[in-house]
Parts: structure tokens; sequence; C-alpha cells
């Protein structure tokens, strides 16, 4: 498209002719798909920091890409590919546009923030949050939890509801007043516990992120949010 950085260039054509055509052929796949079933998307999320961060990312060997899956250490990201509703036969491959910026953001956090890789995963256990950095090497102790929205205004929304909800402590989905979805990220900042919250929208790469949030929890499980430098990401040895 007329305009747009190289990265941004370069990320879509490295989808649509070397990724695409892997995911489709992967023996992982129930049978073979086909790259022309591909649905045309829509190209504006993919801001230039979004694609610069993408690339950093896969480029720079934080994130490994295997028959155009994703795969970070030990642990794999949903995919930027899924396929459409199964009422269209055959079924359309179609973009998983949040899983560019999950793979951004984990390359974010080891390059500009210093995480080792190793104490990086995609995907919380119980699958709470898209991808989290660990205090320590054996994994027992979570110092971020990341959660990815395609959209700001998503990303602001979810803090706004976490911030309700860890307010009025632990409480029903059914009574719970917030999306569901929300209220599920709620649940799972009471599980896991981590440091420290960071919600990724696309303003994250344009600039230092903004939805980054210490979680504090008192002796009666309420959460509180606190806003924090987005510098407080940075990896400071051991955090024991």
């Amino acid at each position: 498209m007329t305009g747009d950085s190289r990265e941004q260039r370069d990320v879509r054509k490295r989808v649509l002719h070397q990724y695409l055509p892997k995911w489709c052929a992967s023996p992982s796949r129930p049978h073979p798909l086909d790259p022309k079933g591909f649905f045309a998307q829509d190209w504006s999320f993919l801001t230039p920091g979004l694609a610069y961060w993408f690339l950093v990312a896969i480029d720079e060997n934080v994130v490994e890409v295997n028959h155009g899956d994703f795969k970070l250490g030990a642990s794999w990201s949903e995919g930027i590919f899924e396929q459409g509703p199964k009422a269209t036969s055959p079924r359309r491959t179609k973009l998983r546009r949040e899983s560019f910026l999950e793979i951004a953001a984990v390359g974010m956090l080891a390059l500009r923030y210093g995480w080792p890789v190793k104490r990086l995963r995609f995907q919380s256990p119980g699958w709470a949050f898209d991808f989290l950095a660990y205090a320590d090497d054996a994994w027992s102790e979570i110092a971020v939890a990341g959660e990815a929205k395609r959209l700001q205004k998503d990303a602001v929304a979810l803090a706004d509801s976490l911030k309700v909800c860890g307010m009025r402590g632990p409480h029903p989905e059914e009574s719970c007043t917030q999306h569901r979805n929300h209220h599920r990220k709620y649940v799972g900042l009471l599980e896991h516990r981590p440091r420290i919250l960071w919600i990724v929208g696309p303003d994250a790469f344009a600039a230092d992120p903004e939805l980054v949030y210490r979680v504090d929890e008192d002796s009666g499980a309420n959460i509180r949010l606190r806003h924090m430098d987005a510098r407080q990401l940075t990896f400071s040895g051991d955090l024991n």
C-alpha cells in the first residue's frame, strides 16, 4: 500500500508468501489447505510500530516460525491464522490479528526490556493471558502477565473492567456487571497473581506502553491496579 513503511510491506509479504503457504501445508493441519482460500484482510491494524516489533521478534530469534506457526521456547502462540466460519465450505483462512501483538510484545520484552527468552512464554496455564514473563527459571512465579487487544479502545476497556472487578473482590461470573471475558481475566489475576499486568493495544508500539499496572492484593482478595511507568517492565535479575 502506498505510503506504508518498509516493515509493514515486509510483514504482509512474509505473511502471504512465506507463512501462509507453509501453514496450509503443515502436517499438523487436519488436511492440506489451499492458500488461495485466504480471506482478503483489512491490514489497517498493522501499524508501523507493530510491524517493526513483529519482525524484530522473529529476526532476532525471540520467536521461531515453524510451518507458519510461532514458537517461544517450549510454548506456542495461537498463531496468526485461523479458519473462518464452518458455514462457508471450504472454510476460508483468515488472520488472527491479536497474535501479531502478542508476538511483537514478547519481542519488546526481550529486546527493549532485557528479559531472557527462557523466562518468556506464550499462553498462561488455563489460557487466562496471552503471554507471561517469569521471575525465575523454574517458572514458579509470574512477574508479568500480558493480554493483547487489537483495538486500543478494547485494551482501555479491559483495564477499566479489571479495576471494577478488583475493587469488588471475589464474585461469581453470573453476578458480574463487566464483560464476561474481562471477568475471566480478573479471575486469572487471582489465580496467577502476577506482579505486573501489561495490557497491549496498538499504541504500545508507537511509544512507551501506557497500560502497565502493578497488581496489588489485600487480605480480602481485593485487587488494585496501580499505573506504572513502562520502564518497570525492565528485567532486573532474579526478582526474588
